[in-house]
């Protein structure tokens, strides 16, 4: 009648100690590093048969964030309604990842 009846805990224990596990593991990865190597030669120093690159260097007015920016110009004659612009946060990226075939195909839309 008044028997009770007994429960393991051993269940949520498991599963409390499975969850704090992964909840460790993920926030570990919060304090990763970015990677901060020096780049390769990229686009703007190989060069290019379909655009010309230009690099403009920035200082912050503190002195201790340095900038780089580069410009790249296709090798065509401007329209009348000049050329589009494409402006990128974090180019180190993309300059790493652009080849010349990638801006045959942007000088040739830019044609049409």
């Amino acid at each position: 009648m008044y028997a009770r009846e007994y429960r393991s805990t051993r269940p949520h224990k498991a599963i409390f100690f499975h969850l704090s596990c992964l909840t460790l593991i993920c926030s570990a990865q919060v304090y990763a590093k970015p990677d901060m190597r020096p780049l390769g030669p990229n686009i703007a120093d190989k060069g290019s048969v379909f655009y010309h690159f230009s690099t403009t260097s920035f200082d912050s007015v503190d002195g201790t964030r340095h900038y780089r920016v580069w410009t790249a110009v296709p090798n065509t004659t401007a329209p009348a309604s000049g050329y589009p612009i494409l402006y990128m946060l974090d180019g180190n990226a993309v300059m790493d990842r652009t080849d010349d075939e990638l801006l045959k195909q942007l000088s040739e839309k830019h044609r049409q």
